[in-house]
């Protein structure tokens, strides 16, 4: 891959929004149609520099990209590998997205990667894998929304954290007093799933 084997990176100047030049680090999305298993988030770098110009002047790889269009390139320090692999969760990926280097280091998937908003998502991400290692964060542009199995599901708006037992909510707690006491908040999160889990 030549944006790999040469250190940049680039995309349509209309798919990023005007803080492109906060950007401080760009990691690769490896499509599951081109990479098969090796699908998902892998690579990362250090963006060293950012500059507008033609496609064609970036490269003559031709695809989507009209060569006149303005996209910006970004120059790499070098790639590195991450320690394991961010999962796909579907082929979606198609235009750029933000996250944080925090979560890149620590997301097992894209949908916790991207929806994964705030420290108290994912302190309470984190705590509920203790439960249930294998829960699913889900893609919700409102709130964090985590599937512990087929019938118990977490939700957080930043507002109140609450928990649905097929469909029907069974416990809500305010945010905020998960944030300042998370383990006497989640004592109470812990027991409603536990409970409803050793039913089965």
């Amino acid at each position: 891959m030549e944006c790999f084997n040469k250190k940049y990176y680039y995309v349509p100047a209309d798919s990023l929004n005007t803080n492109y030049h906060q950007v401080e680090y760009i990691a690769i999305y490896q499509s599951k149609k081109l990479f098969g298993e090796n699908a998902g988030v892998l690579y990362y770098g250090e963006v060293l520099e950012v500059s507008v110009l033609p496609r064609m002047e970036i490269n003559n790889l031709g695809g989507r990209t009209h060569p006149n269009a303005k996209c910006y390139r970004f120059k790499v320090k070098e790639w590195k590998k991450l320690s394991s692999k961010i999962e796909f969760e579907r082929d979606w990926v198609y235009r750029p997205r933000y996250s944080n280097s925090f979560l890149l280091h620590n997301s097992k998937s894209t949908f916790e990667l991207f929806n994964i908003r705030s420290e108290a998502d994912y302190r309470l991400v984190y705590e509920l894998r203790r439960i249930q290692d294998n829960l699913k964060v889900q893609d919700n542009a409102k709130e964090l929304f985590v599937k512990i199995d087929d019938s118990i599901s977490v939700y957080n708006d930043d507002s109140f954290i609450r928990v649905y037992d097929s469909g029907k909510e069974k416990l809500r707690r305010q945010t905020d007093d998960f944030i300042k006491t998370p383990s006497v908040v989640f004592e109470y999160i812990k027991k409603c799933i536990v409970d409803r889990m050793s039913l089965f």
